[in-house]
């Protein structure tokens, strides 16, 4: 093979300004994206209301109905509550989340700041399945809960908790 010659830029290119110039923090993970799914519109066949209420400046929540003659009717009830803004971020801690809808389905986030650089983030969903009643028989209740599994950043859903005589 032949010979290989490696030149150093020189000092005052752009490659060294670039080097030297810190980069800004691109955010949470979950705001990576943020902006990238906002330029794309939502696609829905019906009609949609949102009512929206900030109750203080702590407290908002949130109506939503849905209503289409090809998928499912639905309706949403969001509310959220946001703490105090922390100093040198743009976000609030504690910051909890949780939406219902018309089958009785929770999910809720929770989001705390536990040190200067540590954050934690919960996700809980409950689904609630009321089986029918029928004469002679004890109707039931079914509630599904999940819980993370942190070895590979998943969920599982071990818990299946069933209540009888409802």
């Amino acid at each position: 093979m032949g010979n290989v010659l490696a030149v150093a830029p020189p000092s005052g290119s752009w490659w060294m300004r670039r080097k030297r110039a810190a980069l800004p923090n691109p955010g949470s993970f979950d705001e990576l994206h943020k902006s990238c799914k906002e330029v794309f519109p939502q696609q829905m066949e019906g009609m949609k209301l949102i009512i929206n209420k900030n109750l203080s400046s702590h407290f908002q929540v949130s109506h939503q109905v849905h209503m289409s003659t090809i998928g499912l009717s639905g309706y949403h009830f969001n509310g959220k509550y946001m703490g105090d803004p922390q100093p040198g971020t743009n976000e609030t801690f504690p910051l909890l989340t949780g939406d219902m809808d018309n089958a009785g389905s929770l999910n809720a986030q929770a989001a705390f700041l536990l040190a200067e650089r540590v954050r934690s983030k919960a996700v809980f969903q409950v689904i609630i399945h009321i089986t029918r009643q029928e004469p002679g028989k004890a109707g039931g209740c079914v509630c599904l809960t999940s819980t993370p599994c942190y070895a590979d950043s998943s969920f599982q859903v071990p818990h299946l908790a069933s209540r009888r005589g409802v």
